[in-house]
């Protein structure tokens, strides 16, 4: 896997950036990910297999969460956003079937 930049010249004003949500991450390295569409997603996956509290999540504002196994045995973490129509959960490499199943 190539290198990526851990900051691009300036992480203080960069960090600033990302706080007042103008800015972007780069989780390329997070390849696989997790889609749940539908209007009930959020309380769905806040009641049934995340640790996070999803419900009334602005669109567009990222989370991490772990995303549980049903019978909370074992999770998955990732980092996830909604866009307004679905929720986006990153994992690890290799883990997005793990979390989907």
């Amino acid at each position: 896997m190539p290198a990526r930049p851990r900051h691009f010249g300036d992480p203080m004003r960069e960090q600033r950036l990302l706080e007042q949500g103008a800015g972007l991450v780069d989780l390329s390295h997070r390849s696989d990910a997790v889609g749940v569409p539908g209007p009930d997603r959020l309380g769905w996956l806040r009641y049934s297999l995340t640790t996070q509290q999803l419900e009334g999540l602005p669109a567009g504002v990222g989370v991490t969460a772990l995303i549980q196994s049903p019978k909370a045995t074992s999770s998955t973490p990732s980092t996830a956003v909604d866009d307004g129509e679905t929720f986006w959960a990153h994992t690890e490499p290799g883990a997005a079937a793990a979390a989907a199943a």
